[in-house]
C-alpha cells in the first residue's frame, strides 16, 4: 500500500521533474534568450497557446500514464518478493486487495497527474522568464526544479491529508 498511496508517485514526480522539468525550462529559456518567443508574437503566434500549454498536458497525462506503469510494477515487484520469502501468490492478492482500495488507486493516479500538472506550470513559467543568457537559463532550471520539488513535497502533504481525512476506512490495515 505504501507503494500505491506515495512511492509510486512520488518517486515518479521526481523522475520527470529532474528530467523532464529540467529539459522544459532549458529549452524554453534558451529560446527566450534568442528571442524565438518575441518573433512569435511579431508574427502574431501565441507562445502560451502553442509551444507551452501543450507541454503542460503532455506533463500531466504523461505522469498519471507513468504512475499506473509503476503501480503494476510496484505489485508485481511485491509478489516476486512475498513469492521469494515462500508466500502464497494467493495470499499475497489476498491482503493487497483486502487492503487497497478503488480510491487508493484512483487518488494515486490522480495525484500523480496533478504533481506533473505543477511540473510543468513551473518549469514553464522558469523557462519563459529566464533573462540573462546562458547562465540566465541555468538559473532559471535550478530555481525549476528546485520549486517544483517543495511544491509537489507540499502539496503531496496536503493531497495524502486530506484523501485520509475524507476516508478513514483507509486509514485502517486490515
Amino acid at each position: 500500500m505504501a507503494s500505491v498511496r506515495e512511492f509510486a508517485p512520488w518517486i515518479n514526480a521526481m523522475v520527470v521533474a529532474g528530467v523532464m522539468g529540467t529539459a522544459i525550462t532549458a529549452d524554453l529559456g534558451a529560446r527566450r534568450i534568442r528571442e524565438e518567443f518575441d518573433a512569435m508574437e511579431v508574427l502574431g503566434v501565441d507562445p502560451v497557446r502553442t509551444i507551452i500549454l501543450p507541454r503542460v498536458i503532455a506533463l500531466t497525462i504523461m505522469t498519471g500514464l507513468m504512475d499506473v506503469v509503476a503501480l503494476c510494477f510496484g505489485v508485481f515487484g511485491g509478489l516476486i518478493a512475498a513469492w521469494e520469502l515462500n508466500a502464497n501468490p494467493s495470499a499475497y492478492f489476498a491482503n493487497f486487495w483486502n487492503n487497497a482500495t478503488t480510491t487508493d488507486m484512483w487518488c494515486s493516479v490522480v495525484k500523480t497527474s496533478l504533481f506533473g500538472l505543477i511540473i510543468g506550470i513551473v518549469c514553464c513559467y522558469k523557462g519563459y522568464r529566464a533573462e540573462g543568457g546562458p547562465i540566465g537559463v541555468g538559473r532559471a532550471v535550478n530555481q525549476a526544479v528546485v520549486i517544483a520539488f517543495a511544491g509537489i513535497w507540499m502539496f503531496n502533504f496536503a493531497f495524502t491529508t486530506l484523501m485520509l481525512g475524507l476516508n478513514p476506512d483507509m486509514q485502517v490495515y486490515r
